[in-house]
């Protein structure tokens, strides 16, 4: 299945703001969308609702599958379990791939301040 993006979309929107030289507020307002909101997305901390993702795409001229995330990772991640040759060595890999995931994620939450209080 096909998910968002939302570092991506976060990218797309400051991108757009920095190359016309817009403010947050600004661009809040040429996309319609309450200021916090908005700010919230920037950060890659709020996925918009699909008529408000139609209008961020549409006025920075880009298109879903601009946001659609990629699944590399996980790609790499099956191509090494298929490599192991023995069930300690496949053991391993999923032990690693668990700490990746794990490591990602809470880079992830780090990134977007949450847990803060």
């Amino acid at each position: 299945m096909l998910k968002i993006d939302i570092k991506k979309l976060s990218k797309i929107c400051l991108d757009y703001k920095k190359e016309n030289g817009l403010t947050q507020n600004g661009m809040a307002e040429m996309l319609s969308l309450n200021n916090q909101i908005y700010g919230r997305v920037e950060r890659g901390e709020h996925l918009p609702k699909l008529n408000q993702l139609e209008i961020i795409l549409n006025v920075t001229g880009k298109e879903f599958v601009d946001i659609i995330e990629s699944e590399n990772e996980r790609d790499i991640f099956v191509a090494l379990k298929g490599e192991a040759k023995t069930e300690k060595e496949l053991e391993v890999f999923n032990e690693l791939i668990e700490m990746i995931l794990c490591l990602d994620k809470h880079n992830n939450l780090r990134e977007n301040n949450y847990g803060r209080f």
